[in-house]
């Protein structure tokens, strides 16, 4: 992990890293090997990795608008999803909608796009898809994540001392 992408990922997103929301949701635990608040940072990083290449190759994404939305897009889970949610199906369904007024009321005001990206990332089992490309890369890159984070394929040592340098401060 490229500390200088790091470094780009926590300016922009400062005031998320810093919320108690996203303090909470570094402490619970999600994909059985890590945190919300990891799972969160990992999507951002990766998203950005993707904008970075798509870019190069004369696809403009607007990356800032993606990064913010991968930092709040798991927030709604934040607390006890087993009592908040009847089943997995609801949560899946409910938290990307929970999710958007936390990220809301921490960002000062979402953008029609991070509302659309977040509310869209769990398609297909919101039916509906996302609006834009920006949201198909969370999409996609969430589901990356979630399974990597779950069976160990990402070296989830490796990846959060890297990522736990920049959130050290937030903790």
């Amino acid at each position: 992990m490229n500390m200088e992408e790091v470094d780009y990922i926590e300016a922009l997103g400062k005031d998320i890293l810093k919320s108690k929301a996203y303090q909470d949701a570094l402490k619970q635990k999600h994909h059985f090997k890590c945190t919300v608040g990891v799972h969160m940072m990992d999507t951002a990083y990766y998203s950005y990795k993707i904008c970075k290449i798509l870019n190069k190759l004369g696809i403009k994404t607007d990356t800032d608008e993606l990064i913010i939305a991968c930092l709040c897009h798991d927030l709604g889970i934040v607390g006890n999803r087993y009592n908040k949610y009847k089943s997995g199906p609801e949560c899946c369904r409910m938290h990307p909608l929970d999710s958007i007024p936390i990220a809301d009321s921490i960002t000062g005001g979402l953008t029609d796009k991070e509302i659309n990206i977040i509310k869209r990332h769990m398609w297909p089992v919101t039916v509906i898809p996302p609006k834009c490309k920006e949201g198909f890369i969370l999409t996609i890159v969430d589901k990356y994540c979630a399974i990597c984070e779950s069976t160990g394929i990402i070296n989830r040592d490796r990846v959060d001392n890297q990522i736990r340098i920049g959130l050290l401060q937030y903790e």
